[in-house]
């Protein structure tokens, strides 16, 4: 299993950055039809241990979360059996 995008340290310090990440997660859900709406964003918990990281993640989080985009693991998709990334994938 790979990723398409990673929430690097620079996402979780400059909200720039994360506007960045936001524009390619939002370019490669509208290029993806209907059956391909997963994009997997690789990310580690230590880059959330600022109030400054979890403002831009929850900035990230409500963005998708007004289109209709829902985020879980990627062990939750058919066929994965091992604890991975947070995805994100719109609905159907």
């Amino acid at each position: 299993m790979g990723w398409d995008l990673e929430w690097t340290k620079k996402t979780s310090m400059d909200r720039e950055n994360m506007r960045r990440l936001l524009r390619s997660t939002d370019s490669i859900l509208q290029r993806r039809h209907a059956g391909q709406r997963n994009v997997v964003i690789l990310s580690h918990d230590y880059l959330y241990r600022t109030d400054k990281s979890l403002e831009l993640l929850g900035e990230f989080i409500d963005h998708f979360s007004a289109k209709d985009v829902y985020f879980d693991w990627v062990e939750n998709l058919p066929d994965i059996k091992e604890q991975g990334p947070l995805i994100a994938y719109k609905g159907s």
